[in-house]
């Protein structure tokens, strides 16, 4: 399964890339993000379930214009958020630790073509996520495939600089347990 995602994945960013458009838009830019993450709980196969409190996301990424629509972008982000509880059954134990995820994404947005002041785009994205799971002294350290979807609205403050808000939900896949992160990001983008 993951070969044949990442097969379509680079064979629709050969496509695209094939394709380059002039447009009069900056076709290369730099961005930067901050946002909050809401991990959801999740549990294993022996009825044990781990609770995450919200937690902070940062993001870094470099990226081009394809086409009037389309932008590419690879980018670097850290996530963590701080373990509440462990339940087990009727059982809730408190938890001293958290999760922790780094990731390198190949993302591609596809900004609406509507004529609106803030301009609605979608976004999806696949890469590698490194997660590490440290909870009461017991140590989890995982590299995986990491996947990411959502949408939102960017506005230009400056024909270089664009403001960014935005949801995503980011997934990654571990051997027993699928990690799932709510996002609220708020970024910033420069175009040279």
């Amino acid at each position: 399964m993951k070969r044949t995602v990442m097969f379509f994945m680079m064979m629709l960013l050969l496509g695209l890339t094939a394709s380059i458009a002039q447009t009069d838009e900056k076709p290369y830019y730099t961005s930067l993000r901050i946002g909050a993450s809401f991990p959801k709980d999740y549990g294993d196969i022996s009825n044990t379930k781990l609770e995450f409190d919200a937690g902070v996301n940062l993001s870094a990424a470099v990226g081009m214009r394809l086409q009037q629509t389309v932008r590419l972008e690879l980018e670097g982000s850290y996530r963590k958020a701080d373990a509440n509880k462990r339940v087990s059954g009727s059982t809730s134990t408190n938890l001293d630790g958290d999760v922790t995820i780094k990731t390198l994404m190949g993302n591609i947005y596809w900004d609406l073509p509507v004529k609106l002041q803030m301009q609605p785009y979608l976004v999806g994205g696949v890469g590698v996520g490194w997660g590490n799971v440290s909870v009461s002294g017991e140590n989890d350290h995982r590299t995986d495939l990491a996947y990411q979807v959502g949408g939102g609205f960017s506005y230009d403050l400056s024909d270089k600089v664009t403001a960014d808000i935005g949801y995503r939900y980011f997934g990654m896949q571990y051997p027993v347990v699928n990690i799932g992160v709510h996002e609220f990001l708020v970024g910033l983008r420069y175009g040279f």
